[in-house]
């Protein structure tokens, strides 16, 4: 054998190729135990099957079908309709761009499993804007966390401590409040004050 430096040995494109892939595994449309989407430790687990079995017994969604067919959209659809140019139906499920319209039996399902941890609005809304959209989403989102007996909890603030004023002493010098001044322009620079807190009676004493 004889060594052919690289920069005399320009390979082709088709050399490099690997001569075999890794077999592709077949998606089974049967299994129902595939998870739609997942998050940290699959708390999400709503699968495309629950999701199918649900459009199809929600009324509205299938009005939403007629009026795409159509192209009729009735007065009670309007929050549909003006979201009609990215509206598409795959067989029983419905999708606005890439995102999937919920059934309304899965909604709180979504929310509740997008809320786990106690997230707050912003952070909830995140995640169901990365899977799903319904209308008025966000405004459920909101009602949602609002509704979070846990969270109303941790975001109730303290009440501030109430004010109590010192009860005053029976007679003088009983208590002694001390106070250091300074005031580097006079004597030693530094003095030390005790006040009597009955007769307010202070007296000034240098320090050395």
């Amino acid at each position: 054998m004889k060594r052919v430096p690289g920069e005399q040995n320009i390979a082709d494109a088709l050399s490099r190729l690997i001569q075999e892939a890794e077999k592709t595994i077949p998606f089974e449309e049967e299994d129902d135990n595939h998870f739609l989407f997942s998050l940290d430790a699959g708390f999400m687990d709503i699968t495309w099957e629950e999701i199918e079995r649900h459009s199809e017994n929600d009324e509205e969604l299938e009005l939403v079908r007629g009026a795409i067919t159509c192209r009729h959209w009735p007065v009670g659809l309007r929050r549909f309709e003006v979201q009609k140019d990215n509206l598409h139906v795959l067989g029983s499920l419905f999708f606005k761009d890439d995102k999937s319209i919920l059934p309304y039996q899965l909604r709180l399902k979504a929310m509740q499993l997008s809320h786990s941890g106690h997230v707050g609005e912003t952070a909830m809304k995140s995640i169901m804007r990365e899977f799903f959209w319904w209308p008025g989403m966000a405004s459920d989102v909101v009602k949602y966390v609002k509704q979070c007996e846990t969270c109303t909890t941790l975001s109730r603030k303290s009440p501030p401590v109430p004010l109590s004023s010192r009860e005053l002493p029976d007679g003088p010098w009983q208590i002694i409040q001390i106070e250091f001044l300074s005031m580097p322009t006079f004597g030693s620079g530094l003095f030390l004050v005790p006040v009597d807190s009955y007769s307010r009676y202070l007296s000034i004493i240098q320090s050395n």
